[in-house]
């Protein structure tokens, strides 16, 4: 004599039977591959990050110690003379009388 299912047996029997595997099956591929995309960034990160890192740590080192020097040494910068300049900068000038003309 078969057992009698119970209203719980019976409406578990009736989940199982409307379970679209198919769907689940979808469903678990999806997070599977967006699992994957994060792992891919997160390697990403991982190998690049800590360079870019020491990249600028250089560059912040290799700014201040120019600056540094600079001020340090004592000398302050001056522009660079222009050559055929007056001393008020509004142009060229005309050669001295003493100063050979170059031709």
């Amino acid at each position: 004599m078969p057992k009698e299912l119970n209203n719980f047996e019976q409406l578990l029997e009736e989940e199982a039977l409307r379970f679209d595997f198919q769907k689940h099956q979808q469903a678990k591929e999806n997070v599977m591959n967006t699992l994957d995309s994060y792992k891919l960034i997160g390697q990403l990160v991982t190998v690049f990050v800590p360079d870019m890192v020491n990249v600028l740590i250089a560059a912040t080192k290799s700014g201040h110690t120019s600056t540094d020097n600079a001020s340090s040494s004592g000398k302050k910068s001056s522009p660079p003379p222009h050559l055929g300049q007056g001393p008020t900068d509004q142009g060229p000038r005309l050669p001295d009388e003493d100063m050979p003309t170059i031709r």
